[in-house]
Formats: C-alpha cells, structure tokens, sequence
C-alpha cells in the first residue's frame, strides 16, 4: 500500500481518537474526581506516537499528510475546542519522546489529582475540575468534524481525476527485470531507563500551636503577665494553659479574678471570679483563641451556703443551681468575646469566703476562731478574731451578735479539751456587698499540626522501593515551626518546661525518619544505587537514564522495550529498550 495512505490512515485514526476524548471528558465530569482518576491510571493504551506525530512550537505536527508529504500543524484549538493551551508550567506537560517516557509522571499526577496535592491542590497551579468544566463550558458549538483543516489534503486527493482513473480501472501488468538494491547492515542497540519515578514527593501541614505564650513572672506570687496586664496564678504551668486565650482575662466592676490548674488534666484551666465583697454584680471577660481544640466549658458557684445568685451570659439572665453546669454555649462560639457577671440576690457578705478556714484555738489559749460544743452537744463558747462571744450553755445552730450572724463549719473540726468537739466558724451579713465565686473550667484538647497532606500511592511506593533496598530515602525539609530552642510552642510543655515540647513529643508519624520532627513541610525522594548486573547477567546502567543518546541519533529508530528487573509487586524496575541504528 502507498506510505502516504497509510500515513492518512493513521493519521485519521488519531484524530478520530483526539475528538473521542471530548466526549470522554464530559463522560467523566459525572463521576467524582478519584474514580475518574482511577479508571485513568489503569489505562493500557500504549502506540508509539513517534511515526505519527512531533511537537512544533506548542502544536501537534501530524507527520507527511499535506500535499508533497510535508507536515500538517494542529493548535490546541484545532483539537480541542474552547480549551486554552497548556504550557510545561508546574510540570504539567513534560518533554517527551516516547508515550512510555510519560507513564511516570501520568500515574504521579493522577494521584496528585486523587489526593488534591500537588499542580491540584487548592494553591497549585492547575485546578482540574475548574479546567475541566471551563472546557465543557466553552464547548457547547463544537464545529463538525468535516470542516476540519485536516479533512482538506483528502479532498483534495479524492478530487484529482488521475487519483479517480488510478482507482476507477484495474490493469494488471505483468513486466520481468532484474531490479538491485544498495543497502547498509543495521545495527541493533540497547539502552536502560528506570521505571520507577525518582522525583522528589512533597508532603506538607500546618502548625497551628499558640502563636505566643503567656509570660510566667515572680512577684511575691505565681503571676501570667500578657500585652500589659497579669493575673495570679498557682503554678508557673499554668501560663502556657492560660494562652488558650488571646488575652489575660479581664475582671469587671471590682472584681477579682485569677487561674489555677485542675489537678493532673493536663488540657484544662480554670478562671475564679471573686466577687470580692462588692454590692453589685461583678464579671470576667475572656476569648478563646478560634484554633483550640475546646471540648467542655462548665461553671461552678462556691457562695453562702442558701444564698440565691445570677449569672449573667452575654447580657442575658441565667439562673444556675448551686452544683453548675455545663454551658456549651461558651464551646461553640470559641474566637468571640465571653461575658459573665456575677452576683449574690440578697447581697451577702461572708467571712471567711467559702473554702477557707480559720484557725482554731490552741489549748488554754483565747486566740483564734471556734464554735466550741461540749460532750452534751452544746455551743460552749464562741471565738472570733480572740474575742469570746458568748457562753450560752445551750443548743443552738448560729449566733447573731450586730449585724453578723456566726455559723459553725462543720468540715473542719478538732477534739476539744473538754470532753467536745471544737468546728470552724464563719459569719455573714447582709447589705454593704457580696462574697462567693464563679469557677470557669475550660477543658481542651491539644493539635499542635494538622494530618499530613500527601500522596498515599506515591508514599506506598517508595517504602516498597526501601523495604527492598533498591533505594534509600532522603528526606529535606523545605518550612518547619521549630523555635529558636529546637521545639515548638505548646500550651503543654514536656519534660519540665513550660510552654514548648521538643524531640521525640512531636509527631511526625509516618514520617518517623524525620530528624526536624517540627518539619511543615518536606521532600520524600528515593535515592537509587544503580550500576552492577541486571537479572539478564548485562552489565546494569549507571544512570537513569541511558536511552538519550540513541534518542538523539536520527538514524536510530525504536523498537520497543521490555522489562528486565521487578519489583514483588510487579512494577518494573529497568526497562532495557531497542534501537534499530544504521
């Protein structure tokens, strides 16, 4: 058959295949993204694009199909209408020779595109979806394929009247001569290539830890001191607890407020509001900082015993029992502006404020505070302040002396020197101000870094490339969070220090090998010792790529490649491929 029909014969097929792909694009946009790019990844597809088309300056030159057998030039929008051309930018469109030369980085992408990392993550420079739809979207008048400038040369060859009386009579003649032919050995050559993809994989997070921690300061006291005001607390800890918040809590109206910890829970805090004696409602005002992790915020009261309160919660009234309660309200709008205020109904005054205690007399002494009973169950003698009370002789439950009544506290007691017992004591009165407490517990759960992003099928690979010693792996960090001490800010610290963890503390999992384990960001790259005997007892390459020169070489043509080296899960390590040069 004439070359340059079959040359029009494949070059028909191709196009006929380009224009096919529009509909399969369409047909893909109606499954989700990863199955698409699944059923992409299995694709077999593999004609040598060599004797059918080359690349000229962006465009696809079909090869020998214009008149004189010169090269027909397609733009992008020949081919593909309403698409813009694509450029080599983020290495979107690699340099290629051969369609085996593309598998890598086709099966890189589409994992890149099944994961969202990479040229499809949300800062890449390729948006896959969006590309693909803005093609759809400009592609609801595709021209028909008959006015294609590619269809012309056929015409035209159709319409010669000699092409016509060619094909229109058959006439067979049969003519005997000795015909001699000039013509040089080829020759046949090898070269390797790795099947494996060797470039680096990026897998990144973000630290999302306290941008700034809380100052511990001494001053005849535990304090937390931040952007110019402080606030007593009860170890140095809690300063790194206390920066859930983006400020030191501020105390209104006279009150006073400080933090404490909440025993061995590691990720709470807890803000007391003293009412400090005050005839009005007293309150605190804080902010969560928007990135912790907060699970419970609960309120307690510790007032008089029986006196009725308000809770104040963003202006609004709450009644709140005695025992608490958990207020969610505060967890789910975390990033804004707490208010709490606080008062007693009636307006009292207690001395001392409730989980106090004052001292007991010593034996024989007068000084100290005690509610005395003797053997019989009466109130024997009252102390406060060293002064005795009263000495009653009877059975009584409180005293009221002026305006003070006097209560006993039976959670403290001691054996009293005359056959009883003797309790603590405390008194209230009403009117002139209000004493008690509002407890609030924030509880909450420390994410110092987000999960890493990155590609799960490349990662599969390179540990498989590891496991079996065809490579080793480098890892390079590219950003990482650590501070000027090797760690990272924390509101927990680690190993007695208050405010950062270091070392083994940060998770890098899977990334284990990490030696910066505060990396944000890292390169995952299998490095290949290549070089000794291939399972063939040929001398193995020593690079990864040794085909360049015969790719190079315009009297060489290829003729195919194999596999000479796998890997247990079946991929190839080496492909040695022929040339035919000469």
């Amino acid at each position: 058959m004439n070359p340059f029909i079959q040359k029009l014969g494949a070059t028909l097929s191709l196009i006929g295949m380009i224009h096919a792909s529009v509909a399969d694009i369409a047909w893909a946009q109606t499954m989700d993204t990863g199955t698409a790019a699944g059923l992409a990844n299995t694709d077999l597809f593999k004609p040598n694009p060599g004797a059918l088309y080359g690349n000229n300056n962006g465009n696809v030159e079909i090869i020998g199909v214009s008149p004189g057998n010169s090269n027909l030039s397609l733009g992008p929008s020949d081919l593909y209408f309403g698409a813009a051309p694509q450029t080599e930018q983020g290495g979107a469109l690699p340099e290629i020779s051969t369609y085996e030369d593309l598998y890598a980085h086709r099966d890189q992408q589409i994992g890149n595109l099944q994961s969202g990392t990479g040229n499809f993550s949300s800062t890449g420079s390729l948006n896959a979806e969006a590309a693909a739809l803005e093609v759809l979207r400009e592609s609801n008048n595709i021209p028909s394929v008959s006015g294609d400038s590619f269809l012309v040369p056929s015409r035209d060859l159709m319409d010669d009247p000699n092409v016509s009386a060619e094909f229109g009579q058959c006439i067979v003649h049969q003519i005997q001569e000795e015909i001699t032919h000039e013509y040089t050995d080829s020759v046949t050559e090898t070269c390797d290539t790795l099947g494996i993809d060797t470039s680096p994989m990026i897998a990144q997070r973000q630290y999302r830890g306290p941008a700034e921690l809380f100052t511990y300061v001494w001053d005849n006291g535990h304090y937390c001191q931040h952007g110019g005001r402080r606030i007593g607390v009860d170890v140095p800890e809690t300063c790194g607890k206390l920066s859930i918040l983006q400020a030191i809590p501020e105390a209104t109206n006279g009150g006073v407020v400080r933090a404490q910890s909440c025993g061995g829970n590691r990720g709470c805090v807890e803000l007391v509001l003293d009412m400090n004696n005050q005839p009005h409602a007293v309150g605190i005002n804080f902010t969560v900082r928007s990135n912790i992790n907060l699970t419970r915020a609960n309120l307690r009261f510790n007032q008089p015993q029986g006196t009725p309160h308000i809770l104040t919660y963003q202006g609004g009234n709450t009644w709140v029992p005695n025992e608490g309660r958990d207020f969610p309200e505060i967890v789910q709008t975390k990033g804004q502006i707490q208010r709490l205020a606080y008062q007693s109904q009636n307006n009292i005054i207690r001395e001392p404020p409730t989980g106090y205690y004052y001292e007991l007399p010593r034996y024989g002494t007068n000084i100290g505070y005690e509610w005395a009973h003797d053997s019989q169950g009466r109130v024997k003698y009252i102390h406060w302040q060293g002064a005795r009370l009263t000495e009653p002789y009877v059975h009584m439950n409180s005293f009221t002396h002026g305006e003070w009544t006097y209560y006993p506290d039976f959670s403290y007691s001691r054996p009293h020197s005359l056959n009883g017992r003797g309790y603590g004591i405390y008194r209230i009165r009403h009117g002139g101000g209000s004493s008690g407490t509002l407890t609030t517990r924030l509880e909450f759960t420390e994410e110092l870094f987000t999960p890493w992003v990155f590609n799960a099928n490349r990662w599969a690979e390179i540990q498989l490339l590891a496991q079996e010693q065809s490579c080793n792996v480098a890892y390079t960090v590219n950003a990482t969070a650590q501070n000027a001490n090797g760690c990272v800010n924390a509101l927990i610290g680690s190993s007695g220090q208050s405010g950062q963890i270091c070392g083994g503390d940060i998770p890098v999992s899977p990334f284990d090998a990490l030696t910066d384990r505060a990396a944000t960001q890292i390169s995952v790259t299998p490095i290949c010792n290549f070089g000794g005997v291939d399972e063939d007892g040929d001398e193995s390459f020593t690079e990864a790529n040794t085909c360049t020169r015969l790719e190079e070489d315009k009297t060489c043509t290829y003729m195919g490649r194999e596999c000479v080296e796998e890997l247990s899960n079946g991929q190839c390590l080496v492909y040695e491929s022929r040339y035919s040069c000469g």
